[in-house]
């Protein structure tokens, strides 16, 4: 597998889940952003040997906003690490940065919530986490909800 840039909903999504599972107080989130994803971004470049994409980020202008809680669930969010720190691991100086300590340790919470290690592996868990994604996810949710019986539309009057 190639090495990419994750997109900005990608880290809002694991700062999310930080948040959602009492890893990180609700301060400093945008800090944290531009720290894990410049960590993406360095290792890409590092892979890349420094050339330029076209599609590269304003990782240094990150502002962190929150998905709603609804959406962000532990397994999903493990997989989401599992993406980042892939991205991120190029770098020889990797296992000393504070992106990774960062990861290990939320993965640890991650799992213990998922109820494994493994809980990611599963088809419906995305590699990336993209606003598109989360609006199909959040479509389906909708979908089950009427379902249910649960969502009753009102008509206009």
């Amino acid at each position: 597998m190639s090495a990419f840039i994750v997109c900005k909903t990608h880290v809002d999504y694991i700062l999310s889940a930080a948040l959602k599972y009492g890893v990180v107080p609700e301060c400093q989130l945008s800090l944290l952003g531009r720290i894990l994803w410049g960590e993406n971004h360095r290792s890409f470049a590092y892979r890349y040997q420094g050339r330029h994409r076209q599609d590269m980020h304003d990782w240094d202008e990150y502002d962190f906003e929150a998905v709603a809680a609804e959406l962000v669930t532990a397994g999903w969010a493990l997989a989401a690490v599992h993406c980042l720190a892939y991205q991120a691991c190029e770098c020889p100086d990797w296992e000393e940065t504070f992106t990774c300590r960062f990861l290990q340790g939320l993965r640890k919470k991650l799992e213990h919530e998922a109820g494994g290690p493994d809980a990611w592996k599963t088809d419906d868990r995305p590699w990336e986490v993209s606003a598109e994604v989360l609006s199909d996810r959040a479509l389906v949710g909708l979908r089950e909800v009427a379902a249910r019986g649960r969502f009753r539309p009102q008509r206009p009057t």
